[in-house]
């Protein structure tokens, strides 16, 4: 079908799809019944069949996003697999326009342009939780989705694991503390942020650690696999262990070689922090 076919009738559930069970999840979808879906590759397996959308060659992507883009019933989307370029750019393209999602999860999309999300991350008002693991964004995708999701009062999870960030994304990611109007947090009710599995260093996290201090919500932040960071860096930690305004519970730093020196530096931090109470690390791995 081209695209002149396709803006001159609506189509069937069985033009977008062959499956069955795809078709049925469709009607379900343009009927505004379907509160939780996940997009998945035939490679890839997901936890409950009967919210599974498992893509199949000659599947139409494009009207798979349009009808997703105006359900308003759909509360949780997870997309997850390798489709292809062109199809995952036109699935995105229609999932840029829901304003119902309050979950929204995309993994293992290497090098997507998080650009095809700007509408979706900016103009929501009920996104809870992003999480945009292993999708390559970089530095320059996280300065991108920081613009995107200023003034986001309701999320309170964001997850940028395997992202391949480094010391300009955790100065974007700063930049959540920051308002033109200096009222603070811009994402002011975050409650987990994940770090994990990429390239940030001890400059990187004395950025990061800085603004965080300011955080009056933040109970868990994972770093883990961030193996460029060293004793400094962890020492720079202190700055958000000690803030009065502290409410960390959860702090994740496995796989990662902290060795005696960076455990110094994490016990002179904690010594006087009441809020922290799971610290997370690899005895294999540590060099402790």
């Amino acid at each position: 079908m081209n695209k002149d076919d396709k803006q001159a009738r609506a189509p069937t559930s069985r033009d977008v799809t062959s499956n069955a069970h795809n078709a049925a999840l469709l009607d379900q979808i343009r009927r505004n019944n379907c509160l939780k879906l996940s997009i998945v590759s035939r490679d890839v397996a997901a936890y409950n069949y009967n919210i599974r959308f498992t893509v199949d060659d000659g599947d139409d992507m494009y009207w798979l996003g349009y009808f997703i883009g105006r359900c308003t019933s759909l509360l949780n989307l997870c997309i997850s697999g390798e489709e292809s370029g062109r199809d995952r750019d036109a699935l995105m393209r229609g999932v840029n326009s829901n304003r119902s999602v309050e979950v929204f999860e995309l993994y293992d999309h290497l090098d997507f342009d998080i650009s095809l999300l700007d509408n979706f991350c900016a103009n929501n008002p009920k996104l809870e939780s992003l999480t945009l693991d292993g999708n390559g964004i970089g530095d320059s995708g996280v300065v991108t989705l920081m613009k995107s999701l200023a003034n986001h009062p309701q999320l309170n999870n964001l997850s940028l694991g395997s992202n391949n960030i480094g010391r300009v994304g955790c100065v974007a990611l700063s930049s959540m503390q920051i308002c033109t109007s200096g009222c603070g947090w811009v994402v002011p009710c975050l409650v987990q942020l994940d770090l994990s599995y990429n390239r940030i260093d001890d400059t990187g996290l004395e950025v990061l650690a800085s603004s965080l201090a300011s955080s009056t919500t933040l109970k868990r932040l994972n770093l883990s696999s961030n193996t460029f960071i060293t004793s400094s860096g962890l020492r720079s930690l202190s700055a958000l262990l000690h803030s009065e305004n502290c409410r960390l519970e959860d702090l994740h730093l496995e796989s990662m070689p902290i060795g005696d020196d960076g455990a110094d530096a994490l016990a002179a931090g904690l010594t006087g922090n009441m809020s922290v109470k799971r610290l997370m690390f690899s005895s294999d791995v540590a060099g402790i």
